[in-house]
């Protein structure tokens, strides 16, 4: 198991080979405890991959994409989209015939969402993707919006 990027490890056994089975629990509850007070304090969220816990930044970006993009499900599809990268935010249609979307999340996660957006789902034609900073609403999960 490893906390924060290696501050706790099952291989150093020189730290928990000293720690009773409890203290070693109590140890790790408490750097997973300071972890978290961390993580809201510089806005990082955790990231699993395995067995192995990584801490990242999180971003938001305000986009709209232009096109045909209306009657094609495109916010459906951008829901799952964004829940497969595990990006937060929501999506709605606009008056103008665009989409708009509020997208939080890693920047990896950010940048490969925005180019699945690009390409959109069957039945849409994207002509532009516009994107820019946006503040950070802590939006886990992502929703559709009327």
């Amino acid at each position: 198991m490893r906390l924060g990027q290696g501050l706790l490890t099952d291989d150093h056994k020189h730290l928990t080979g000293l720690l009773t089975p409890e203290e070693q629990k109590t140890l790790r509850d408490d750097i997973a405890a300071a972890m978290k007070v961390l993580a809201k304090h510089f806005g990082l969220r955790p990231r699993k991959k395995g067995n192995m816990t990584t801490w990242t930044a999180r971003r938001a970006y305000k986009v709209n994409v232009i096109g045909r993009v209306q009657g094609v499900f495109y916010r459906v599809w951008t829901s799952e989209q964004a829940r497969e990268l595990h990006v937060g935010g929501w999506v709605r249609n606009c008056l103008d015939g665009s989409v708009e979307a509020h997208l939080e999340g890693a920047s990896d996660d950010l940048q490969a969402l925005i180019d699945r957006l690009r390409q959109g789902p069957p039945g849409a034609h994207v002509d532009d993707v516009q994107f820019s900073e946006a503040e950070v609403e802590d939006q886990i999960e992502f929703e559709i919006r009327r």
